[in-house]
């Protein structure tokens, strides 16, 4: 009882569940709903929010519905609201015997696992939603937002990468050695990413360079500890470097689209974790290929599971 008031005892429900059993909010002072200029103003606002929350992974159904939250805090209450994979489309239509259209279209650009601009947002959404915020000073919020540096810097972020890699080892039951390598080749991996996608590669072809790195690294360390009488099982190394990939892809929210009633952007979203989890096959296949061809031969694959270092305790 003590524990579950501490955790209830402030109220405070996530936003999207506040935006979607809330009714309508009675702005304070609303936009003027036959001014294009400003009706098109809070469209773009909550298109912006969208794109972000898209972005970060929320799905079609939530994003929707913040959407549809921030226009009604501002009085435009009638609006119809399209996402179709990465394209967001908003359309209403003013005035009372000449009806002008008004139509806003956003395109979110790309991924992201930086979660600290989502924060922002839903803090602004929060606000927009109890009259604290005009849509000039949303609008600043937002442009702030675009122009903020990352939370955390590139190495930050290419470090915990590798430690995502190291422990996956670890779990796996990798020794010290197995957990090592990993970690320097998930720090490998994304290093080389985070380069390629400078340069404007194609996430498919990052995924393919990515599962080579993953493969070539525990060949070579397979048969230097074999020369010297160490025993590991490279597989654990390859194990971990493609789930550093695999955590990016968006499996979770295309079935979550799916099942809240957007089926065309589910089946994108799945055909593209699918084509991307190819690129990561294909790139272990060339790995393994090159390691041969290069003399050091992986293993065949071993399915009895390894023991000695990872105990329950290192696992959890």
């Amino acid at each position: 009882d003590s524990l579950r008031s501490t955790f209830t005892a402030s109220g405070r429900i996530a936003t999207i569940d506040a935006a979607k059993a809330a009714p309508p909010p009675s702005p304070l002072a609303p936009v003027d709903l036959t001014d294009q200029a400003q009706v098109a103003a809070v469209m773009d606002i909550a298109a912006r929010i969208g794109d972000i929350l898209l972005s970060s992974g929320t799905s079609n159904s939530d994003t929707r519905a913040q959407i549809h939250a921030v226009t009604s805090a501002y009085g435009l209450h009638y609006c119809h609201v399209d996402i179709t994979m990465n394209t967001i489309t908003i359309f209403t239509t003013i005035g009372t015997t000449r009806k002008t259209p008004v139509n806003v279209f956003r395109v979110v650009r790309r991924m992201t696992t930086d979660f600290s601009r989502l924060s922002e947002v839903d803090r602004l959404i929060r606000s927009i939603q109890a009259g604290a915020t005009p849509p000039e000073v949303a609008e600043n919020i937002l442009d702030d937002l675009s122009a903020k540096p990352t939370a955390y810097g590139i190495w930050t972020a290419i470090m915990g990468w590798g430690l995502l890699g190291g422990s996956v080892a670890g779990l796996l039951g990798g020794g010290a050695l197995v957990i090592i390598t990993a970690f320097l080749t998930a720090v490998l991996i994304m290093t080389l990413n985070t380069w390629l996608d400078r340069k404007g590669l194609p996430y498919f072809f990052q995924n393919m360079f990515g599962g080579i790195i993953a493969t070539l690294p525990a060949a070579i360390i397979y048969n230097l500890a074999a020369d010297v009488g160490v025993r590991i099982s490279p597989g654990q190394v390859i194990a971990s470097g493609i789930i550093v990939l695999l955590a990016g892809l968006t499996l979770v929210q295309s079935l979550q689209d799916g099942i809240t009633g957007a089926p065309v952007t589910a089946s994108a979203r799945f055909f593209e974790a699918l084509l991307f989890t190819g690129a990561i096959v294909a790139g272990v296949g060339i790995g393994i290929q090159v390691s041969v061809l290069i003399g050091v031969p992986l293993p065949p694959l071993e399915i009895i599971p390894t023991s000695g270092f990872t105990t329950s305790t290192v696992r959890v």
